[in-house]
């Protein structure tokens, strides 16, 4: 199973890493921008990414990010889990009828 594995991720590793998918990605991404701001929005953005600020926004976002999602899963565990083992139960007692 391991070589199946690493041959699967090295294959995605490839196809994310060729000049196609960037310049995929590098269109899918001016598209969305695009959409939700004017010209002159992202002109502002981009200068604002130039600051001080912006640069340590884009330094500190992904843990931040992961550190709200931390939490959320924490809140889950406590009060989503349980109900959902419950449905899962349920369910199984259906499927068996």
């Amino acid at each position: 199973m391991k070589p199946y594995v690493e041959r699967q991720r090295k294959l995605a590793s490839d196809y994310f890493a060729s000049a196609a998918a960037k310049q995929q990605f590098q269109s899918a991404i001016n598209k969305a921008y695009s959409s939700q701001f004017s010209t002159d929005e992202l002109k502002q953005i981009v200068a604002f990414y130039k600051t001080s600020a912006g640069q340590k926004l884009m330094k500190q976002q992904a843990k931040i990010v992961n550190g709200v999602a931390t939490e959320m899963l924490k809140s889950a565990d406590k009060s989503l889990l349980p109900k959902m083992q419950a449905a899962a139960v349920e369910y199984g007692k259906s499927a068996r009828k």
